[in-house]
């Protein structure tokens, strides 16, 4: 019966992202001249192994990677994970959902995102303000009360400081 379930589960095909990903880690893999046998034995050494034929699976997109293997293929190939998930440049759009779902995205304002600057979208006719500044209080660890306002347009090097209850129950910093 587990094996009928199985067969019925709807599994998702990779996306724009996923196939970025892929092509991503094929790149950095050949700039840093490793083969997929190497990039297998950095993986291992790191408590994720990945076989070297599950790395050329990963590159031709016929495997998926889950969060566990890309935060290890980033520290791998020594770079952020926003590095694979992310398009190498701010210039021109890029897909991160399917386009049924979400038009193309500007690369600078993903890039934003990635970096916990702002928001990917707001409320139409919103200028942003408040969207930027209750994402980046989301975005930011507990105890990182410093939220750079300069992005959202209020003020050149302005700052707010804002309390932050620790989710755990302990007292604010």
């Amino acid at each position: 019966m587990e094996a009928k379930e199985k067969s019925r589960r709807q599994t998702n095909e990779i996306g724009p992202t996923g196939a970025r990903v892929a092509e991503t880690v094929r790149k950095l893999r050949d700039r840093r001249g490793l083969s997929t046998t190497q990039l297998s034995k950095l993986l291992g050494e790191l408590g994720r192994p990945i076989q070297p034929t599950g790395i050329t699976k990963i590159e031709k997109r016929e495997r998926k990677v889950d969060v566990d293997d890309l935060v290890a293929l980033a520290i791998a190939l020594g770079v952020s994970p926003s590095t694979l998930l992310f398009p190498s440049t701010v210039e021109g759009e890029s897909l991160i959902l399917d386009a049924e779902v979400m038009e193309p995205v500007d690369n600078r304002r993903l890039w934003e995102w990635a970096d916990t600057l702002s928001p990917l979208t707001w409320a139409e006719g919103s200028d942003g303000t408040v969207e930027t500044v209750t994402f980046r209080l989301q975005s930011r660890p507990t105890g990182d009360k410093r939220v750079s306002l300069s992005y959202a347009g209020v003020g050149d090097n302005a700052a707010m400081y804002v309390p932050r209850p620790d989710p755990a129950g302990g007292d604010e910093e």
